[in-house]
């Protein structure tokens, strides 16, 4: 299918299945923690429309770190001081549409794959202004009765969607 899927990943226990499991749709570039997936956001921002090489879909775990583990890290921004790992995702998915909005991109279809336990996912992606309705956003409860057909149906419904 060609193109590249971005995959914001929590903690890199299920990085390979989950990258071996998405491999069929294109290429799939997962990325470990909030700061990395600014950076990599900050780079297509600074081409023309992205480069042309804008992915094809983006799939946001929920609760990510900031940063790997190094004294010589960049401090984190405040509302990430305050919002926490839980709402990376949901971060990251502000971060998406301003470089879109800035690159006159139209919106990229998105998973939010969230763990059970994060608390009323509706309600905090509803506080960001993100509504459920967009048929380019999807939610996905990512934990041990999520099997892996659920995501990849759900990344096919997504990418049939997209115009050719």
């Amino acid at each position: 299918m060609g193109g590249t899927i971005i995959y914001l990943d929590s903690n890199g226990m299920h990085r390979q299945d989950i990258t071996e499991l998405l491999q069929p749709f294109g290429l799939v570039v997962p990325f470990p923690t909030e700061q990395s997936f600014r950076e990599v956001m900050d780079a297509y921002k600074a081409m023309p429309h992205g480069g042309g090489l804008w992915p094809k879909l983006f799939v946001l775990e929920q609760r990510v770190a900031w940063a790997e583990p190094d004294p010589h890290r960049v401090q984190a921004p405040p509302e990430v001081l305050e919002g926490g790992s839980t709402l990376a995702g949901t971060r990251c998915y502000d971060y998406l549409r301003q470089v879109e909005t800035g690159l006159h991109l139209p919106p990229s279809p998105v998973i939010v794959y969230h763990d059970e336990d994060v608390p009323d996912i509706e309600t905090a992606l509803g506080a960001r202004g993100i509504s459920l309705e967009d048929a380019n956003v999807r939610v996905l409860e990512k934990n041990y009765h999520t099997k892996p057909h659920e995501l990849l149906d759900l990344v096919r419904r997504l990418l049939q969607q997209q115009p050719r």
